[in-house]
């Protein structure tokens, strides 16, 4: 099997040509391409029957997708059941804080693998996106890289660690309001 190199290809050829039957994608990047926010949705406008996508990258910069990213594949991908991909959780799309609803029925997500995700200081707003538009998805299944990032000051990466803890450990709440219909407190912060 050839291998295509990505840095000679520009990335609108991924999506213009036609593979919008595809159902499982891989891809791995370099400091070369980033893929951000934009280049998301239009991938999966693009290819609306993926079930596995993995974009990993092997940089260390910031990630240039974001939680809007999220967004795009919940709703261009309904079948998306595994995501792989470096996002931003540091800020969270204009949408969801202006109460945007997914057109279509939810996406089956049921494993997302954030890998080394930045995320802000509020844990439980990004738990509420996530189930939100993956209600499928588990707390157990989401990755966050969790272990200890030796790239990372140890004070900063603790932190980012507690803080994606801290969104898994609050989905169950929100998973369970969303079911009942409850969308008031989540939880008693002791």
């Amino acid at each position: 099997m050839k291998r295509a190199f990505l840095a000679e290809l520009p990335l609108d050829t991924l999506y213009e040509c036609a593979f919008s039957g595809l159902v499982s994608v891989s891809i791995r990047v370099f400091d070369i391409i980033r893929f951000d926010d934009a280049d998301i949705a239009r991938l999966a406008a693009a290819w609306p029957h993926l079930r596995t996508l993995s974009l990993c990258d092997a940089g260390e910069m910031v990630p240039a997708c974001t939680l809007a990213s999220l967004m795009s594949l919940a709703r261009g991908c309904p079948d998306l059941e595994k995501l792989a991909l470096a996002i931003d959780a540091t800020e969270l799309p204009r949408d969801h804080l202006e109460g945007s609803t997914l057109a279509r029925s939810p996406c089956r997500l049921r494993k997302l693998d954030v890998l080394r995700a930045p995320i802000g200081s509020e844990p439980e707003r990004v738990a509420s996106l996530l189930t939100r538009y993956f209600p499928f998805l588990e707390p157990l299944d989401v990755e966050a890289k969790l272990q200890w990032d030796s790239e990372l000051p140890f004070q900063q990466d603790s932190q980012r660690r507690e803080r994606w803890a801290e969104v898994k450990r609050l989905m169950p709440a929100f998973l369970e309001a969303r079911k009942t219909g409850i969308y008031g407190r989540v939880a008693n912060r002791a």
